[in-house]
C-alpha cells in the first residue's frame, strides 16, 4: 500500500570537480576513462545532480577539446545561467564554445 520513499543522493558540482581531480591525479586515469566514469555516474537514477544540464555540457566540451574539466564545467554553468560569454586568460579554455579570451 505504501511505497518506500527512496531518497536520491544529491551531488553538488564541486564534488564532480574533486572526483575528476582524484581520478586524474591520484589514480592517473586517462581522459577517456575519467569521462567514462563521470558519464556512468551521471546516468545513475539514485543521484540528483546540481545543474545537470551544465554537467552534460561540460562533459561534451571536455570530450571535444583539451581544456581542463573545471574550465568546461565553469563554461557549462555560465551557459545554464545564460551568462555568456565566459571570459578567461587561459588560451586553452578560450576554445570552449561560449568562452572568450581576455588579453591584458
Amino acid at each position: 500500500m505504501f511505497e518506500a520513499a527512496v531518497e536520491r543522493l544529491f551531488v553538488p558540482t564541486t564534488m564532480l570537480l574533486e572526483l575528476e581531480w582524484v581520478l586524474r591525479s591520484r589514480y592517473e586515469f586517462d581522459k577517456s576513462t575519467v569521462l567514462g566514469a563521470l558519464n556512468a555516474l551521471l546516468e545513475t537514477r539514485e543521484r540528483e545532480f546540481q545543474d545537470e544540464p551544465a554537467i552534460e555540457r561540460a562533459l561534451s566540451f571536455h570530450r571535444q577539446n583539451a581544456a581542463d574539466f573545471a574550465d568546461c564545467l565553469h563554461a557549462g554553468q555560465c551557459g545554464s545561467a545564460r551568462r555568456v560569454p565566459m571570459v578567461t586568460f587561459d588560451r586553452t579554455a578560450s576554445r570552449i564554445p561560449g568562452v572568450e579570451l581576455l588579453t591584458p
